[in-house]
């Protein structure tokens, strides 16, 4: 009976421990994402903003005479501009809203040039150790984000360890037979690729773990850095379908293991952008924005780089257009967060009259899994905002290639 007792009182003592973990867990998750829609509506604004900062900055460049203090004062805020376009990129990484390219790329490569860079900027006594055991592994997602993801903790690992230590990275396969409740995230059935890094440091303290991944919050002193470095980490993870485990006690050092779903996919190899795209050749574009002003730089800006643009700010309106004259335009370029339809919404609609007419989604924030979303509605090509004169050339010279 005694020991029928001593049983009985430790399954309930787990399970109340797991109970505990799943409802933290459940809590951090909830309170990042809700994070996440806040800073991702913010800048999507800011991205606005920066649009006409830096689309009109670039074309008073060219009005300006070279060698003239009016020229340097533009180029001083079409810096500034390019600068608040950075920080909102990795604002965006973390709300998973950020306008960017979802490929199929190994990511042993990019683990590999991480821990490349990392060994020629080692400090005084931190030793690397390695285990990379994923040859030909693959993903889908951003590999630029990956690799800002997996140095953005190897770094932090380093800064943990000033007087010393080993930061371990390790790749493996993993395959996950029943969900996993992790540290910040669940983990669903299925195949993985789990990269380990592990630091000798001082360790997270339980309250610092509570705000771990949030943006802007650091431990550290005003002058070193956003405190996005981790924030971004969440970001780019959760955008992959993936999930995050940190195990950690405090003066014991930490251990972070980001989860990313195995892509059974062949990889695309991608033609490399020409240097200088072409000028148009007076091409018809239909330009959608519900933004008026920025419709007006669009037209302006197409106009330069010799396309004829046909603008509009509604959405609806501009799907009517195409459906009365198909073959009117050659291209579309629509944002995607608007009233009526969204870009998304609008390419799904025009597809029913023009099913091979290429598509441009510019996007300041699309939401969570925007790449996923535009290539399901059928979008060409994805580019984020703020604009710049040479991306948007290139982009439309693939695309009428």
């Amino acid at each position: 009976m005694a020991a029928a007792v001593h049983f009985v009182q430790r399954a309930d003592r787990r399970r109340t421990e797991a109970q505990r973990a799943l409802q933290a867990q459940l809590a951090r998750a909830s309170k990042l994402e809700s994070l996440g829609t806040l800073a991702g509506g913010v800048a999507h604004d800011f991205n606005n903003v920066l649009a006409g900062i830096v689309g009109f900055g670039e074309m008073a460049q060219d009005a300006a005479p070279q060698g003239s203090d009016q020229a340097r004062h533009i180029d001083k805020v079409v810096q500034a501009g390019l600068r608040g376009k950075a920080l909102a990129e990795r604002i965006l990484a973390f709300s998973r809203g950020g306008a960017r390219a979802s490929i199929v790329f190994e990511l042993e490569p990019v683990v590999e040039e991480v821990l490349t860079l990392l060994s020629a900027s080692l400090r005084p006594g931190v030793v690397l150790e390695r285990g990379l055991g994923a040859h030909g592994a693959r993903l889908r997602g951003d590999p630029t984000q990956a690799f800002e993801a997996i140095m953005n903790l190897c770094t932090n690992a380093m800064q943990a360890m000033p007087g010393g230590g080993i930061l371990s990275v390790q790749l493996e396969r993993a395959h996950v037979a029943s969900p996993r409740v992790l540290s910040h995230s669940q983990l669903p059935v299925g195949d993985y690729l789990a990269l380990t890094v592990s630091d000798q440091g001082g360790g997270i303290t339980p309250d610092v773990m509570e705000h771990l991944f949030e943006p802007f919050f650091t431990t550290r002193g005003a002058q070193s850095g956003t405190g996005l470095g981790l924030a971004v980490v969440h970001g780019v993870v959760a955008e992959s379908g993936g999930a995050i485990d940190v195990q950690s006690t405090p003066r014991q050092g930490a251990l972070f293991t980001l989860y990313f779903p195995e892509c059974s996919d062949a990889p695309v190899p991608s033609a490399a952008p020409p240097d200088v795209a072409p000028d148009g050749a007076g091409q018809r574009l239909l330009v959608v924005d519900d933004e008026p002003e920025l419709v007006a730089l669009a037209e302006e800006m197409l106009r330069g780089l010799g396309y004829h643009p046909v603008g509009y700010s509604n959405s609806t309106a501009a799907l009517q257009a195409l459906r009365d004259d198909p073959q009117r335009f050659v291209a579309v370029i629509t944002d995607e967060v608007m009233p009526r339809l969204s870009g998304t919404q609008l390419t799904q609609a025009l597809r029913q009259h023009a099913p091979h007419l290429p598509v441009l989604l510019v996007s300041g924030y699309g939401g969570a899994l925007l790449a996923q979303r535009a290539a399901t509605a059928g979008v060409t090509r994805v580019l984020a905002k703020p604009l710049q004169r040479a991306d948007l050339s290139r982009a439309l010279a693939e695309l009428l290639r």
